[in-house]
């Protein structure tokens, strides 16, 4: 049996082990590859081990089209390392997963927009501002980008009976201010 606080080591031994098993490797056009692979597990793979790289047109746009696979866990990593590579040619994509199914992707997509903090990702947030139940994130995100268009959505949110959502759309206009 193995110790509980050992677990969590033992696990991404584990995980590490199978994806270098599956095939994933290091260079840009294996990324590239193994992005278009039929194993989910190398797909997953290829986008988590990605992030490392600087961020090379063919990888962000491969990543983009990853951001529409079928599964979920792939989706929501592909947007994630878009995020972390930081590049703005990203955003078309993250700006549609904006409007996908699984609210983990949608997340996910809203993070790494605040991060690039591009105008262009205003105007959709907004739109998902209107339709999340909790939309801490969206809030942070639109705080980040800092578009004066925001202002009278998040002005309204001020007087929210969650007191959470109020703090953050303060927080925000804050920092668009």
């Amino acid at each position: 049996m193995i110790p509980r606080r050992s677990a969590p080591r033992v696990a991404a031994a584990v995980l590490l082990a199978g994806l270098a098993l599956a095939g994933c490797s290091s260079d840009i056009d294996r990324y590239l590859a193994d992005l278009k692979s039929d194993n989910p597990v190398v797909r997953l793979g290829a986008t988590t081990s990605a992030r490392g790289e600087d961020p090379d047109p063919r990888l962000i746009e491969a990543l983009g089209v990853v951001t529409k696979d079928s599964n979920r866990d792939i989706r929501a990593r592909a947007v994630e390392s878009l995020g972390i590579l930081g590049d703005k040619r990203a955003v078309p994509a993250l700006i549609a997963a904006l409007d996908d199914r699984d609210p983990g992707v949608r997340r996910e997509a809203v993070e790494a927009l605040g991060k690039l903090k591009d105008p262009a990702a205003a105007a959709p947030l907004m739109k998902l501002l209107a339709s999340e139940e909790k939309p801490y994130d969206v809030i942070w995100a639109l705080g980040q980008i800092g578009d004066r268009a925001a202002i009278p959505q998040l002005t309204t949110m001020l007087e929210s009976r969650d007191k959470y959502l109020a703090y953050n759309a303060m927080m925000a206009l804050r920092r668009i201010r």
